[in-house]
């Protein structure tokens, strides 16, 4: 709430809808990062057949997104 206002402050009006598509841009593009990385993490584990290796990538993983 204070960045948008302390932009509006600085730069106007315009700017401010800009910054606002921009910081929505890099939290969509991360959150769809994410959900990718997810995906080949689950399908690997899916296709791995070492269950004790299972527990070191999920334990991993875990520790990655905490």
């Amino acid at each position: 709430m204070i960045i948008p206002l302390f932009c509006k402050f600085l730069f106007g009006e315009i700017s401010l809808v800009a910054i606002d598509a921009v910081i929505s841009g890099v939290i969509f593009f991360l959150i769809a990062a994410i959900k990718i990385f997810e995906f080949f993490i689950a399908k690997f584990l899916y296709e791995s057949t070492n269950p004790q290796r299972k527990m070191k990538i999920a334990a991993k993983f875990a520790i990655l997104v905490l």
